[in-house]
């Protein structure tokens, strides 16, 4: 699934002076050719800068985020000269994981080497849009298989986990070498890696933004490994507060013999 991230660009001039009366000696101006007001979540957006001083030659320029989720963040303090400066700057949008919406504001500041300063800011109103990676009808086996029993989050790739679990998935389906029963699927999973689950079935999984993500993962309760996994479930993960993503059962086949016993799954990611 992909969303976009809107920004709607509100463009405010404010000419300031520290300790001069002439509020007119320096200009900062920012502009954005061809901007269409909606970026992608953690695309990169190019601003070009050119400040001027009238009499005095400049001295600095900065660049300053800031936001309530983000506080305030200097982007840029650099030392220039001469009595103009024409540059790009490339700005990182932020990937705002927990609120529907945020305002945004970067400030330009020019000050020349007498002290006077102009700024201008962009405000911004930013909707967390950050795209969910999705992946579907992943096969993920059972312990006793032989099969690639263990999946890696990052990548969304399978691997083969041993019965000493020697490599480091982050989820695999645990193999209980004590059980009576050698034929049946264990439907729990365990993880190398420290990874949390929760069962949230109400989880709008269809629909699931960051957003629902990051509120449902906060509002569950976690545990160290999920047992009695059954198609329909949906299980969050994550680990400490910081959710990952979340799974959805699709099937569960426990068929005669060990060799085919897999679950079936959907799977969306941060």
């Amino acid at each position: 699934m992909r969303k976009f991230l809107v920004i709607s660009l509100l463009l405010l001039v404010t000419l300031a002076s520290c300790s001069h009366d002439d509020e007119n000696e320096v200009f900062i101006i920012v502009d954005q050719p061809g901007y269409t007001g909606i970026v992608q979540a953690g695309s990169k957006v190019v601003f070009d800068v050119n400040a001027t001083s009238i009499e005095a030659s400049l001295r600095s320029i900065t660049v300053t985020e800031q936001s309530a989720s983000l506080g305030r963040n200097i982007l840029l303090d650099t030392s220039v000269n001469g009595k103009q400066v024409e540059f790009s700057f490339c700005y990182h949008v932020p990937e705002l994981l927990s609120d529907d919406s945020a305002k945004v504001n970067l400030v330009f500041e020019a000050c020349n080497v007498d002290g006077v300063k102009s700024h201008m800011t962009l405000v911004m109103t930013v909707s967390s849009g950050y795209p969910l990676h999705d992946a579907s009808g992943v096969t993920l086996y059972s312990s006793r298989s032989g099969n690639p029993n263990g999946l890696m989050l990052e990548t969304l790739q399978t691997v083969y986990v041993g019965a000493d679990a020697s490599v480091n998935a982050d989820i695999y389906d645990y193999l209980d070498s004590a059980a009576a029963d050698t034929t049946s699927m264990s439907l729990r999973w365990n993880s190398a890696t420290d990874v949390l689950f929760a069962r949230f079935n109400d989880f709008n999984f269809a629909d699931a933004s960051v957003k629902t993500l990051v509120d449902s993962y906060r509002a569950s309760v976690h545990y160290s490994t999920i047992k009695d996994i059954k198609a329909g479930d949906i299980i969050l993960v994550g680990r400490e507060e910081q959710v990952i993503g979340a799974i959805q059962i699709v099937e569960v086949f426990d068929s005669p013999g060990v060799e085919n016993d897999r679950y079936i799954l959907n799977i969306k990611k941060l």
